[in-house]
């Protein structure tokens, strides 16, 4: 999966000081979960924005609402979920600019619970997807995985946490994460949590980080 947009506009890092990846075992501290994208093009992409819907009711739509509601469980198809090129600016991300291209999209989702009125409440993406990823200053290339499997849980008052296994391609701005600026495969079996205001909070569980600038530089 990709993440992108999830950065811009949120919340980030308090005063701009370093974040580590929450650990597991302060899970428990944390309020709902399951607060999907914002911004993104999402498969195992996460880049700090607000949380766009997609037509249809789609893996990034977010529940808005007050109280808790019963969910109702379904059986829709699996659906494809697109895949697009980004680019990135310069200095957002990394420090140079970032052009990506998916190479494999193969990611479909399925939502297996409902709201009443509709709108989902549990949604499952699974498939194949990568990126060709260019620093368009240097030409520099590389590839990453974002072909994570993963259960979105989407909450009335708007936030959204992801359940994930496997690799997601996140970008995150200054102050939008508990992870710091920069543009990151996220790899192992973990959550991210989005906020109401779509501050974005990744718990990994077992794996870790890669810094996809580090490559491109």
């Amino acid at each position: 999966m990709w993440l992108l947009g999830c950065v811009e506009g949120a919340s980030g890092l308090a005063d701009g000081g370093s974040a580590a990846v929450q650990p597991a075992e302060h899970a428990g501290d944390r309020g709902p979960a399951d607060h999907v994208l914002g911004d993104l093009r999402v498969v195992a992409v996460v880049l700090g924005g607000a949380a766009p819907a997609v037509a249809g009711g789609g893996l990034t739509q977010a529940v808005a609402g007050g109280a808790d509601r019963t969910g109702v469980v379904v059986n829709r198809p699996w659906v494809p979920w697109p895949a697009s090129p980004f680019d990135l600016a310069a200095g957002a991300y990394c420090e140079f600019a970032v052009h990506g291209d998916p190479i494999v999209a193969e990611v479909v989702t399925k939502t297996i619970e409902v709201y009443p009125d509709g709108s989902p409440k549990r949604e499952l993406a699974k498939g194949p997807l990568i990126y060709r990823l260019t620093n368009t200053a240097t030409g520099a290339t590389t590839t990453a995985d974002a072909g994570g499997s993963a259960v979105f849980d989407f909450y009335p008052d708007g936030s959204q946490t992801w359940h994930v296994i496997g690799p997601v391609l996140a970008a995150f701005k200054d102050g939008a994460s508990n992870i710091p600026r920069g543009l990151w495969t996220i790899n192992g079996i973990y959550e991210i949590h989005f906020s109401p205001t779509n501050f974005k909070t990744v718990t990994i569980r077992r794996g870790g980080l890669h810094d996809v600038c580090a490559d491109l530089g």
